[in-house]
């Protein structure tokens, strides 16, 4: 694999992000966040992780951080990926 292929969709001040891998395909909610968090795209938490994306199971850090890093190169450079419960936090 070459790595997952990461599209951003802007609906105003909000949107969702595309994480596809091979013929697997998730959708991430996003929205601008406020003060020192540029974004908050939200995630399945650890404990539904598994089974909402069975074909991501056990790779949660994983995915969540190459999606927050393709989100920062292509939006926000220079912003820090936190990954929380239930969303990637990208920071000033």
């Amino acid at each position: 694999m070459n790595g997952p292929e990461i599209e951003i969709v802007e609906h105003g001040p909000a949107g969702l992000v595309r994480y596809r891998e091979g013929d697997n395909t998730h959708e991430f909610q996003w929205e601008f966040g406020t003060g020192k968090v540029v974004v908050f795209v939200y995630a399945p938490s650890p404990a539904e992780w598994d089974a909402r994306l069975p074909w991501a199971a056990g790779r949660r850090t994983e995915v969540l951080g190459a999606l927050g890093r393709e989100v920062c190169r292509q939006k926000c450079p220079g912003c820090r990926v936190h990954i929380a419960e239930r969303w990637i936090e990208l920071r000033d």
